[in-house]
């Protein structure tokens, strides 16, 4: 479990803890990472609210909760299940400067097309559970 972390499509099923400051920490006291949860959430918008119950925060907040919750103790597979449902464009490229920078193997389930052509490195589409078509792109993500 420690090599793959795992972003659910409703972000309530992943929050434990009575603080955005304690859930983003809640993976690194698990796995003794040490990583930078205050860039963490300076870089989501999320460091006003440290001290707010997570359970209190919009949608679109708990989504990116949950996806540094996860980053902080850096695994080396990221799963991805529509982690930008509730984000808004300037969201989206915060999160995916994120995901890059930490040069994981990332796999996202998306529905919209233009952010997997914008930053993935390999598109699968599939239809009716087959592989529909398979496309390289750049190498601006794993």
């Amino acid at each position: 479990a420690r090599d793959v972390g795992f972003i659910f499509q409703n972000p309530n099923h992943q929050i434990f803890e009575s603080s955005v400051l304690k859930e983003a920490e809640f993976a690194m006291k698990n796995f003794k990472k040490h990583n930078n949860i205050d860039y963490l959430l300076e870089k989501t918008d999320l460091e006003k609210y440290r001290d707010k119950n997570p359970f209190r925060l919009s949608y679109g907040e708990k989504r990116r909760l949950n996806i540094i919750s996860i980053l902080s103790y850096d695994p080396k597979i990221i799963l991805l299940d529509e982690p930008f449902i509730g984000q808004d464009h300037e969201n989206v490229k915060k999160i995916m400067e994120i995901l890059l920078e930490k040069r994981n193997l990332i796999l996202m389930v998306l529905h919209d097309f233009k952010i997997a052509e914008n930053y993935c490195s390999r598109i699968v589409i599939l239809k009716d559970g087959k592989i529909n078509m398979m496309e390289e792109k750049h190498e601006s993500c794993n």
